[in-house]
């Protein structure tokens, strides 16, 4: 996944293997809004940024990983603290 935090930069987070250790590429110096995108081509994944949606800059290299040709895609959010409700805004979601 790609991870955006108003605080630690922008995140390319993966797992090559199941049950292995995430890895992760990050931008740092990048403050929040900004665009994120995965590009998934057969088994081979990228992770992309931008600050207006339209010139995109890729995180690091791509990655191959084995999965099944539908996958199940989500938003995930989180405060990182117990207790402290985490808040988004999404828009121009799109699955291409």
């Amino acid at each position: 996944f790609t991870a955006l935090t108003p605080v630690n930069g922008i995140s390319f987070q993966k797992r090559i293997t199941q049950g292995g250790n995430t890895t992760a590429t990050i931008v740092s110096g990048l403050n929040i809004p900004h665009w994120v995108r995965i590009k998934r081509v057969g088994s081979t994944f990228s992770s992309f940024y931008s600050a207006d949606g339209l010139s995109w800059t890729k995180i690091g290299a791509d990655v191959t990983i084995t999965m099944n040709a539908k996958v199940l895609v989500g938003l995930p959010i989180t405060s990182h603290s117990n207790g402290t409700l985490g808040t988004a805004t999404f828009s121009n979601v799109t699955l291409e």
